[in-house]
């Protein structure tokens, strides 16, 4: 249903990305589907609604102005969704549960909400007894690349989820190719079975150019897919997408987990 907010999104969509959307999604750091979502009013997720927000120009105290008018014409509710916890959703005629956007809702006088989370430090990750080895030495330039010759650099703490992860491993991020979604001087967790999907952060490895027994290249991106007989990747600074021959790809690692050590 078009209501000012969503005719509001079009229009700074227009307005600053010439109306595509798969533009905003690469400048915001998610997926296509997502800003699609979010520009028609089914789909928000607070990091997105900010970080659009920013990129189209729209001050927050705005939106949030917008919300609550939306909230009187269709209502934003968690669908209940376990795999997607802040995804909200229009469903007409329910109560709003705005607290997904950072938006408070009313409550009856003297009504004692009790709390429903337990809030970490952002930074902070669970932790096991078992230590994972930090790989891959960093060489500089944009692309961001690492030599990956089988040294350990160091070893840190290995989160629950990869506790029975065979091969499991770490890298320190370096360098500013994949800001703002990893910075320098984070550690990310890497599980070597698990299948990439597009849009997953990942670590991959490839052939040397030379076939002189030199250790491969390893790189920190973003997974796009296949396109033909090429790997397609995506770098966010600066923007570009990088492609290789699927015949010099040695393996494609999901990051699973990302912190500072």
């Amino acid at each position: 249903m078009e209501n000012t907010l969503t005719r509001l999104l079009n229009e700074k969509l227009q307005e600053k990305f010439d109306g595509n959307a798969s533009e905003l999604a690469r400048v915001v750091g998610t997926s296509q589907q997502n800003i699609s979502n979010f520009i028609k009013g089914d789909v928000l997720r607070p990091h997105y609604w900010k970080a659009a927000a920013d990129a189209l120009g729209i001050p927050h105290r705005k939106m949030q102005e917008l919300f609550r008018e939306a909230r009187g014409q269709d209502h934003y509710v968690w669908n209940g969704d376990p795999a997607a916890p802040h995804t909200a959703s229009y469903r007409a005629g329910t109560t709003a549960i705005l607290d997904d956007l950072g938006i408070p809702h009313p409550q009856k006088p003297g009504t004692i909400v009790a709390p429903n989370a337990t809030i970490m430090p952002a930074t902070q990750v669970v932790t096991t007894n078992k230590m994972l080895p930090v790989l891959g030495m960093a060489v500089g330039g944009e692309d961001g690349r690492y030599i990956f010759n089988g040294s350990i650099i160091d070893y840190v703490v290995c989160p629950p989820s990869l506790e029975n992860v065979a091969g499991a491993y770490a890298v320190y991020i370096d360098g500013e190719s994949m800001y703002p979604r990893f910075k320098a001087g984070e550690t990310v967790w890497v599980h070597p079975g698990k299948p990439a999907r597009r849009g997953d952060d990942v670590i991959v490895q490839i052939k040397p150019t030379d076939d002189d027994g030199s250790p491969p290249w390893g790189y920190v991106k973003e997974y796009v897919g296949r396109q033909g007989n090429n790997l397609v990747l995506r770098q966010y600074n600066p923007a570009i997408d990088i492609q290789f021959d699927v015949n010099d790809v040695l393996t494609t690692h999901p990051i699973v987990l990302a912190g500072k050590y």
